[in-house]
């Protein structure tokens, strides 16, 4: 089952076959995307490999490494929505495996999916039930995994707490891949600003402190990720709340000075009668 294993594409969440990015390639990744050189939507028809993990699913329907072999596939050719519903089928049957690996790349890889249709309460529940693993290896990538769903969630303090998790004890280079492949979901969860004092503290020179704001800067200019897009509606819900609750507030005001003028003048002609 170690030829399943696709541990870099479900720990970064930006489909990499490595656990995390260069300071190099997450740069020229940012650039590609900031310049639009990069194809952001699914691949036109379908691979070699998808079919075949489709002819294969189909002699044997109920077969879980075939549906997750589908499913990366799927995955692959940015396919999110068909990835999602295949690993769906499985979702409540991963258990059945006896494999710890095994189950923890479904659901790492169903985790990402949900995120990737930003199916964020959906990502939630599945993450909930992935078992802690015990190699060094996944453990960091539990916690990426686990720093990435609770920032979609705008959990602040978990995924902080899962951050801080994801970068204990690794070099700089390490966490510098890390702090990027989560920067969108702590800006989302809102603890990026405690990060980023935590990536500046464990820079010893300009040019790793550069590499920080370098990579920063690119994601604040859009670089695949929509955190200013998504500030941008919730500003547009609170304005529109302001003004339902200022346009009721400005009716009952008038409605209040319609009435006391009609009582003021019904008073006085009860006065000029008599």
């Amino acid at each position: 089952m170690g030829e399943l294993r696709r541990r870099g594409e479900a720990v970064t969440g930006e489909g990499s076959n490595t656990f995390v990015k260069s300071h190099d390639d997450t740069i020229n990744e940012l650039k590609e995307r900031l310049l639009g050189h990069k194809e952001q939507g699914p691949k036109p028809g379908m691979s070699n490999e998808a079919k075949a993990a489709k002819d294969e699913l189909a002699k044997d329907p109920y077969n879980m490494e075939n549906i997750y072999a589908l499913g990366c596939a799927y995955g692959d050719e940015l396919h999110w929505e068909k990835c999602c519903n295949v690993l769906l089928r499985g979702w409540k049957r991963i258990h059945e495996s006896s494999d710890l690996d095994f189950r923890f790349d479904f659901l790492s890889k169903l985790c990402e999916a949900s995120c990737k249709l930003e199916k964020y309460r959906q990502a939630l529940a599945v993450f909930n039930d992935i078992e802690k693993p015990d190699a060094v290896e996944d453990v960091r990538a539990y916690y990426i995994l686990e720093c990435q769903v609770f920032g979609y969630n705008k959990d602040f303090q978990r995924t902080l707490d899962a951050f801080h998790n994801a970068i204990n004890g690794a070099d700089f280079g390490t966490a510098l891949g890390i702090w990027a492949a989560c920067l969108k979901s702590l800006k989302l969860g809102g603890p990026a600003v405690s990060a980023r004092c935590t990536m500046d503290k464990l820079a010893v020179s300009d040019e790793e402190r550069q590499k920080i704001e370098s990579i920063e800067n690119l994601v604040e200019m859009g670089g695949g990720f929509r955190y200013g897009h998504q500030e941008d509606e919730e500003l547009v819900v609170l304005r529109r709340r302001f003004t339902i609750v200022a346009v009721v507030v400005a009716s009952v005001i008038i409605i209040l000075m319609l009435y006391w003028l009609e009582t003021r003048n019904l008073d006085r002609l009860k006065i000029a009668r008599k």
